[in-house]
């Protein structure tokens, strides 16, 4: 298999293997468990927990034993391990371990994505495959929704199980036909294993901190905004069935996700990765502004196209200008982690930012509210200047240029 085909092809089915039983555990929990609001919420919040604690520690694991390859079997191994016990397991103690392991598998996968293309096509190459991945993934997400709608009406809940269990054996297909000989651990990290700096000197990069600092406001000002609009769709009786829009809406951005992240690889590569990581912001705060603006359910169906065209841009962007800043010291995968990290408690914290503002301020001020965010992200996108390209090189030179950019 050439590694062009085997990398989207892994993009797509980790789509739907990366996050497990997602937004459908809660339903399993609650149709087939018979458990209470209050149980499953409590392990919701302990797998949340988990991946954000374990993010950064995945990165550095990848950074120091190499082999990504071998991080995303074991990913697929722990998710599917952890999925398929939902079949056999009860009780509260064996359902929190269960989705522990998926939540540990969940951390390996994107830094473990990340060095895997690194690996294949080289710094040179990132920007453009990217966008190529990310297009795969959304695509993944889009296809695995429809067959767990498929199916729901044959097997019931166990759908979102079956589903991605036949992803996790799409993904594993395509791992082990992943060609070895495509990989090259030196331009993975762009300096020898014992070259490779310590994570203390990604704390003294301050355009690294800054950028992970703008890339966590985004996620601030756009982790409420979609659950918010089906709060809104609920409070003001505007749609006749909240729940059926709300599918739409995630279908409608994710729809928009694939061409946008494709073409976010190409503009990433020729106009630089700040003017695409500023457009995506941009995205962001009109989306949020014509939120603004109505209850009615089609309106909404619109802002999701600015939805869908924020995070593909920033999907791709994001990394490549994390790649910039830290290639050729080692510690590429541990800065993505950190990312994570960074960006699950910035949405964690917007839901709190947003259900505040709703409850004191009314519906369109906690929209407005979370536009100040991106437009922040914005503002320090310009404190910083962002490298579009740093040489594809290995050993002393590229190590060397790193120590520069610290």
């Amino acid at each position: 298999m050439p590694p062009t085909l085997g990398l989207p092809g892994i993009n797509f089915f980790i789509a739907d293997v990366g996050g497990g039983m997602g937004p459908f555990l809660p339903t399993w929990l609650a149709q087939v468990e018979h458990w209470s609001p209050s149980r499953i919420s409590f392990i919701l919040s302990a797998a949340l927990v988990a991946g954000v604690a374990l993010s950064t520690p995945a990165g550095i694991l990848i950074d120091r034993v190499g082999r990504p390859r071998l991080m995303l079997l074991v990913t697929c191994c722990a998710i599917l391990t952890g999925t398929l016990a939902m079949f056999g397991v009860r009780g509260f103690g064996p359902v929190l371990v269960a989705q522990l392991l998926v939540a540990g598998g969940g951390a390996l996968a994107g830094p473990a994505l990340t060095a895997l293309t690194l690996a294949t096509v080289g710094k040179a190459g990132f920007p453009k495959q990217q966008g190529v991945n990310q297009a795969a993934t959304h695509t993944g997400n889009v296809a695995a929704a429809a067959l767990i709608w498929a199916a729901s009406f044959l097997i019931g809940p166990a759908a979102s199980i079956v589903v991605l269990g036949l992803m996790a054996a799409g993904m594993l297909v395509t791992l082990a036909f992943f060609p070895k000989d495509a990989m090259d651990p030196l331009r993975m990290s762009g300096c020898k294993r014992q070259d490779n700096h310590s994570v203390w000197a990604l704390l003294r990069n301050r355009r690294l901190l800054v950028l992970t600092l703008a890339l966590g406001l985004f996620n601030l000002g756009n982790g409420a905004m979609l659950p918010l609009i089906g709060e809104r769709l609920v409070a003001s009786g505007s749609a006749k069935d909240p729940t059926q829009w709300m599918a739409a809406y995630v279908i409608v951005a994710q729809a928009v996700m694939i061409p946008v992240s494709w073409l976010a690889g190409h503009s990433a590569h020729h106009l630089g990765r700040r003017a695409v990581l500023v457009a995506a912001c941009i995205a962001l705060a009109v989306r949020g502004v014509l939120t603004t603006m109505s209850a009615d359910p089609l309106w909404l169906a619109l802002t999701e196209v600015f939805d869908g065209v924020g995070a593909g841009l920033i999907s791709v962007a994001g990394p490549a200008a994390i790649a910039d800043l830290t290639y050729g010291g080692g510690r590429t995968q541990t800065a993505m982690g950190a990312l994570a990290t960074v960006q699950s408690l910035a949405s964690m914290l917007s839901f709190i930012v947003g259900a505040f503002l709703v409850q004191h301020a009314g519906w369109p001020a906690a929209f407005g509210g979370l536009v100040l965010f991106p437009l922040g992200a914005v503002a320090l996108l310009f404190t910083i200047h962002l490298m579009d390209e740093f040489p594809d090189a290995h050993g002393a030179s590229a190590a060397a240029a790193i120590s520069a950019r610290v």
